[in-house]
C-alpha cells in the first residue's frame, strides 16, 4: 500500500508541476531524486528558530548522467542497500562492503540505473572504477563462500566427535570412580634455633696450658679450665701499717 501511495504521489508531483524542483520535494522523497535540470537532490540539516535540527531538500552541484526528473522508488532503495535519510552526498559509503555488495548485486545493478549512476560517478571521483569494485567484491564473496564450504564439514565432524565423546555410557558399563588423594599437609613451621653467644674466656697462661696438656690422657682433647670469679681479699687479723716502722737501733 505504501509503495502505491509513493508512486501515485511521485507521478502527481511530476504531472502537477511539470518539472521536479528539489526545494519543493518532501524530505522523505529527497535523497536519490534528480531534478529536471539534472542536478541531484540532497538532504541538508539546519537549525530552526526553535533551536532544533531540521532537514530540508536542496539542489546540489552534482549532475546525474543520462538521468533527469527522477524520483527513486522504495524497491531500488531496498535492493541497493541505501538509506533515504542520508544527509549530503559522500563517497564514504564506497568503503562499506555491505553497500558495495548491494549495489553490485544483480537486482540493483541491472534494474536501478539512477543509484548505479550515482555510485559510478562517486567511484570515478575517488579514482576507482565501479565495475572493478564489483568484480573484487564478487571474488571476495566467492572466496568467503568457498572458505565457509570448506569449514562446514570440519565443523560438523568436530561437533560429531564432541557429541560422541559426551554420549552417555551404555547400560551395564563399569562406572569410573575417581580416586581421591588426601590433601598434602601444610609444612610445619620450624622455630629457628638461635645460638647463645657468651663472652670469650681469657686465655690460660702458658704454664697452666702445659700442665693441662701433660695431665690429659692420650687421644683426648685437653681440658681448659673455665675461669672462676676472683676470690675477694680478706683483711688480715692484725693491723698492717705501711710503710713499716723503722727498727729501733740497738744499744750495742
Amino acid at each position: 500500500m505504501a509503495m502505491i501511495i509513493f508512486i501515485v504521489l511521485s507521478f502527481f508531483l511530476q504531472g502537477a508541476l511539470g518539472e521536479i524542483i528539489c526545494e519543493q520535494l518532501p524530505v522523505q522523497m529527497c535523497t536519490f531524486s534528480v531534478a529536471s535540470t539534472g542536478n541531484r537532490c540532497v538532504l541538508e540539516s539546519y537549525v530552526s528558530n526553535a533551536g532544533s535540527t531540521e532537514l530540508q531538500c536542496k539542489t546540489s552541484d552534482v549532475f546525474a548522467e543520462n538521468v533527469a526528473q527522477w524520483i527513486e522508488d522504495d524497491h531500488c532503495v531496498e535492493v541497493c542497500g541505501v538509506d533515504r535519510k542520508t544527509v549530503g552526498i559522500s563517497s564514504d559509503s564506497l568503503s562499506e562492503p555491505r553497500i558495495i555488495a548491494s549495489v553490485c548485486s544483480t537486482a540493483c545493478y541491472d534494474n536501478c540505473p539512477n543509484i548505479v549512476d550515482l555510485y559510478y560517478n562517486m567511484a570515478l571521483a575517488e579514482g576507482s572504477y565501479l565495475p572493478n569494485l564489483c568484480k573484487a567484491q564478487n571474488a571476495m564473496s566467492r572466496r568467503e563462500m568457498s572458505q565457509v564450504n570448506a569449514w562446514a564439514p570440519a565443523a560438523a565432524n568436530a561437533e560429531s566427535d564432541k557429541s560422541d565423546a559426551w554420549a552417555p555410557a551404555p547400560v551395564g558399563a563399569i562406572p569410573i570412580i575417581p580416586i581421591l588423594f588426601p590433601p598434602t599437609p601444610a609444612p610445619v613451621s620450624v622455630i629457628p634455633v638461635i645460638p647463645i653467644l657468651f663472652p670469650p674466656a681469657p686465655a690460660p697462661s702458658h704454664a697452666e696450658s702445659a700442665e693441662s696438656v701433660a695431665s690429659a690422657p692420650p687421644s683426648t682433647i685437653p681440658f681448659v679450665p673455665l675461669p672462676l670469679a676472683p676470690t675477694p681479699l680478706v683483711a688480715p687479723p692484725f693491723p698492717i701499717s705501711w710503710p713499716p716502722a723503722p727498727v729501733p737501733a740497738s744499744d750495742n
